[in-house]
């Protein structure tokens, strides 16, 4: 009787304590771009084309560690192209999440930054999703977008994406670079504002 009083009174502890851990959790894998193969961010999908078009780099200037990713605006065969980088399959378990880290741009013709998070029921349909775009900066500067579903299905899992996009005439410029570091993607239990330059 005694044993199964101290377990009543333990078990609440147990699961405040195994909630924030989750709610503590980065779900990135290689969040603060310090791993790099072959020229790729380990757990991350470009746009380079191997050989040919580099737009997706690692960078020495960070805002923690080592090193951040480059992304950059190319020619290629007289079209502006730009980097972007994409995380699939994040096991993210939860209907509330801050996607959050610190970004610099140097924009030509009005070229922004972007960040984009969606979660993902368990038949492969995005159920939420947000976008932040993000304008000129000089040094790092802080970005944080909160995202809350409100469906009924169970949330499985998340994409994160990080990219280059067109602004004045929607069209792309050549030399636009942007760096990013320190990826953070969280459970979130507050009501949040983003935080970034939105356009």
């Amino acid at each position: 009787m005694k044993c199964d009083h101290a377990c009543l009174l333990i078990m609440p502890s147990i699961i405040l304590f195994a909630f924030a851990e989750v709610q503590g959790q980065n779900f990135l894998r290689n969040s603060g771009f310090e791993a790099f193969t072959n020229g790729e961010p380990a757990g991350w999908v470009t746009s380079n084309i191997p050989g040919m078009l580099i737009l997706v780099s690692q960078s020495k200037e960070a805002h923690g560690g080592k090193s951040g990713i480059r992304l950059e605006v190319k020619m290629f065969y007289g079209t502006a192209m730009a980097g972007t980088a994409t995380q699939e399959d994040i096991p993210a378990t939860t209907r509330r999440v801050r996607l959050s880290g610190f970004y610099r741009l140097k924009s030509v013709g009005g070229d922004n930054a972007f960040v984009n998070v969606c979660l993902i029921n368990e038949n492969g349909s995005t159920i939420g999703v947000e976008n932040l775009t993000l304008g000129p900066a000089s040094s790092f500067k802080e970005f944080s977008i909160p995202l809350e579903t409100r469906e009924e299905n169970t949330v499985v899992k998340a994409k994160v994406c990080i990219a280059i996009i067109a602004g004045n005439k929607d069209q792309l410029h050549e030399g636009t670079v942007a760096i990013f570091d320190d990826i953070v993607l969280k459970a979130s239990t507050d009501e949040e504002k983003a935080i970034g330059e939105i356009r």
